[in-house]
């Protein structure tokens, strides 16, 4: 009940300041004072959203607990709280929290409910901040459920663009946009060939492709962005190539 008070507080301060021509702290669907925070801070906060819906997508049953750390310089003097009470969340993990609950509730999931909608299920959620040792500036998150537990690891490049660069340990270059592929394989000759060759078949086309490796594992992690949805039946088929360990797909939309 203080959740949904908290909530329902806030919406209706927002829409007095609104009628008010005031500037208001937090908005119901819309990222929290996004005109408070910088261009590249604008680009962290809807690459964590995406990573939330990356790892949710993969996760392989219902999330029971999310940690989202923000690293590098870029957030040393990060002090923006979504929410004042009762949660006090960073822009970061509320959004990350959006993306997670969007897989399972799907895209109409406010930012405003998300924190109510964790709690209400019991859904634990954890942040903190540090440095980074290999980008400038990187949001880490770990998704846990009953089955298993997604590390995923991203950063926005120079040039603006948002990248996933760590799934669990193997290393890539992933574009998260669009409609992706995400498996995990023995490091055979001929695995990939089989999968491009099933999409083929499948008059499915391939952007682009990803891979990462861990020495010595025998394993590898690959990420295919199509051109098309992938339904249900293309995992099917995909899940019967004999060295796919698990095939998953997300789906990612632009904006917020």
């Amino acid at each position: 009940m203080e959740a949904q008070s908290a909530v329902s507080e806030i919406a209706a301060s927002n829409l007095l300041s609104a009628l008010k021509g005031e500037p208001y702290e937090h908005a119901v669907n819309l990222p929290f004072m996004e005109h408070r925070l910088s261009p590249p801070k604008r680009l962290f906060l809807s690459l964590s959203r995406k990573v939330g819906v990356f790892a949710a997508s993969i996760l392989d049953g219902a999330p029971e607990r999310m940690a989202l750390h923000i690293k590098g310089d870029l957030f040393d003097d990060e002090g923006i709280l979504c929410f004042e009470n009762p949660y006090r969340y960073s822009a970061y993990t509320v959004a990350a929290l959006k993306g997670v609950l969007e897989v399972h509730h799907g895209p109409e999931t406010s930012y405003m409910a998300a924190p109510l909608l964790a709690e209400e299920r019991g859904f634990r959620v954890e942040e903190g901040k540090g440095t980074s040792s290999t980008y400038h500036n990187v949001i880490e998150l770990e998704l846990a459920g009953e089955k298993k537990t997604i590390q995923v690891t991203a950063t926005v490049t120079e040039e603006g663009r948002h990248r996933i660069v760590n799934v669990d340990g193997y290393w890539l270059d992933c574009v998260p946009e669009g409609n992706l592929i995400v498996f995990q394989n023995h490091d055979r000759p001929g695995v990939i060939g089989k999968v491009g060759s099933l999409l083929g078949e499948l008059n499915i086309n391939i952007a682009n492709f990803a891979l990462g490796r861990k020495n010595g594992s025998g394993l590898a992690l690959g990420v295919l962005q199509v051109d098309s949805i992938v339904d249900p039946a293309v995992l099917e088929r995909l899940r019967s190539v004999a060295d796919l360990l698990w095939v998953e797909s997300v789906r990612l939309e632009e904006g917020l």
